[in-house]
């Protein structure tokens, strides 16, 4: 997802940004492809990167 429409009005309205993203799966360019990408493997990876984000922030 992109966090560009958002930076843009926060910057147009005088606001300090700071953009951060969690990269949760690999893109699939190749739709002949066996394996494809699902929303399950998404939260998994987005729950195990959890508490390493929180120590992050």
């Amino acid at each position: 997802m992109s966090t560009v429409p958002e930076v843009t009005v926060a910057k147009h309205c005088g606001l300090r940004v700071l953009g951060l993203s969690l990269i949760t799966n690999k893109v699939s360019l190749d739709y002949s492809r066996e394996e494809k990408v699902n929303h399950e493997e998404v939260l998994q990876i987005s729950k195990m990167r959890a508490e390493m984000l929180q120590n992050v922030l």
